[in-house]
């Protein structure tokens, strides 16, 4: 079984901890937003869940822009993808058009994430609120 070269180790190595430098805390602050918005703010638990990961799905494409200007780590696609299944569609959806050069509208892996977030979800509120 042939082993990993040093340098793709360090490449595998440096992407899991981007990702969990990432991905852990968004998950944390999805989490605590959601508790603001349902417990403080009284919303409806499942519109709570929508609007504290779709905020925060909008302010990772918005870091990850700034990122890109400066040179510096980028927020991984994996997380973004993460965050728009989780309901965070709405925020994708903006970030990819609300700032200049339309942030990752080239990408079809992004247009068919977003595709499949909003259906799961379409389908999820419609269960939810018997729309169907």
């Amino acid at each position: 079984m042939p082993l990993l070269s040093n340098q793709t180790y360090r490449r595998n190595q440096q992407r899991r901890t981007t990702v969990q430098r990432y991905a852990l805390p968004a998950l944390l602050a999805a989490a605590a937003l959601f508790g603001v918005l349902w417990l403080v703010l009284h919303m409806h638990p499942y519109l709570a869940w929508l609007t504290a990961t779709g905020l925060l799905a909008l302010l990772l494409f918005r870091l990850d822009k700034l990122q890109a200007g400066l040179g510096g780590d980028r927020v991984p696609e994996v997380v973004l993808h993460m965050l728009t299944l989780l309901g965070g569609f709405s925020g994708t959806a903006l970030g990819m058009f609300a700032f200049p050069r339309r942030h990752k509208t080239r990408k079809l892996s992004f247009w068919l994430v977003l595709l499949v977030s909003i259906i799961i979800h379409f389908a999820i509120a419609s269960l939810w609120f018997g729309l169907l």
